[in-house]
């Protein structure tokens, strides 16, 4: 009579087969997670450099030129060239960029916002953030562990100095970031 079954190396080869399943499973999210961590990095060194292109090119901040319509297209709205980006400026601050051709995209001035890797909105403004008063990209809800990857890549890896801060007390313990909170910060950078 024979016996039908699975014999103990079979079954060790099916283990072997799912663990190595797992384990590639488990190292393609990691390198995913890596990847938008790149990303979030890349769009942080690029809108910095777009503003340093316009600054180079018209000598003021893009959404604050007040000579914006005469200057790179009459379709904008200028700002009052007082050297911050205040509220009304935010949205028009994508419109010059993107007019005078310093990033793609399409940006009507007034309602429109890029979005970052992690799917939320990028806003400039003249803040004060951990009682430095500067110029910032507000990058809203950034995974904790992606913020602080990019603060260590980009800057000093701390959440309250340097030019990548954040102020969401979930995402901090003491002068560190808590990344085993899971929280989702608000991210300022300074630009």
């Amino acid at each position: 009579m024979k016996q039908q079954g699975f014999t103990l190396v079979e079954i060790a080869i099916v283990l072997v087969i799912i663990g190595l399943l797992l384990g590639g499973v488990m190292k393609g999210q990691a390198m995913i997670a890596n990847a938008k961590i790149k990303n979030l990095e890349n769009n942080i060194n690029g809108n910095i450099a777009a503003v340093n292109a316009f600054l180079d090119r018209y000598k003021a901040l893009p959404g604050d030129f007040d000579k914006a319509t005469v200057r790179i297209d009459a379709g904008l709205t200028n700002g009052d060239s007082d050297g911050q980006i205040e509220t009304a400026e935010r949205y028009p601050f994508w419109a010059h960029l993107a007019a005078a051709g310093v990033i793609s995209g399409n940006y009507d001035g007034t309602s429109q916002l890029p979005k970052h890797t992690y799917g939320d909105t990028i806003l400039p403004m003249w803040a004060n953030v951990n009682g430095k008063v500067a110029h910032w990209f507000q990058y809203a809800s950034l995974p904790v562990k992606a913020a602080a990857q990019a603060d260590i890549d980009l800057d000093d890896g701390k959440p309250k100095t340097g030019s990548i801060q954040t102020n969401t007390a979930a995402c901090i313990s003491g002068t560190d970031y808590n990344e085993v909170s899971g929280a989702t910060c608000t991210v300022y950078v300074e630009f």
